[in-house]
């Protein structure tokens, strides 16, 4: 499992979380696949806000729902830990109800905001690749080759492919003589 943050989405994440400060925040993220298209920063509406974060379920449906329209899925839901590490607390553990979905954690208790992503599956946590950048690594790949470039990769494969069959076949023993009965 991956999920991928343009800078957009990233900075918008962090500046949700600080202007929620001293309370957690926060919301859903939209978009096809593994790719984040949207941030939807929802209120957090924990009697406990500062320790704790409840997404009410009424504006969670109308996000995805409205998110449906435009041809956006649930990709991940994110809060803020104020003053701990972006990992996942046993508060959190517990109350995780989207077992498919990716959970972002952003942590301001460091000068420097830091955000990891996590899958947390009935009680199990592993972490989620994370990737944040406007343009994927392959893509970033496809980008730097021009098109003759790719042609000329394409075309070096086939020599060398007839190459080795060419080898290949020049190896091979000679077939027996056909003997008339």
């Amino acid at each position: 499992m991956q999920l991928w943050l343009k800078h957009e989405h990233f900075s918008t994440l962090i500046a949700h979380a600080q202007q929620a400060l001293p309370q957690e925040a926060c919301g859903v993220l939209l978009g096809v696949g593994d790719e984040v298209r949207e941030v939807i920063a929802l209120k957090n509406a924990s009697p406990t806000p500062k320790t704790h974060y409840i997404i009410e379920p009424q504006r969670l449906i109308h996000a995805i729902i409205d998110g449906q329209k435009r041809g956006l899925g649930l990709v991940g839901l994110y809060h803020s830990h104020p003053s701990a590490r972006p990992i996942p607390s046993t508060t959190d553990i517990m109350e995780a109800q989207y077992p498919d979905t990716p959970y972002v954690i952003i942590s301001l208790k460091q000068a420097k905001p830091k955000i990891a992503a996590w899958h947390i599956h009935y009680g199990t946590v592993t972490p989620v690749a994370l990737y944040i950048g406007d343009t994927r690594e392959r893509d970033a790949i496809d980008e730097k080759l021009s098109r003759a470039q790719k042609i000329a990769i394409i075309l070096a494969a086939l020599v060398a492919v007839l190459l080795v069959l060419v080898i290949s076949f020049s190896l091979l023993p000679p077939p027996p003589p056909l003997t008339m009965p």
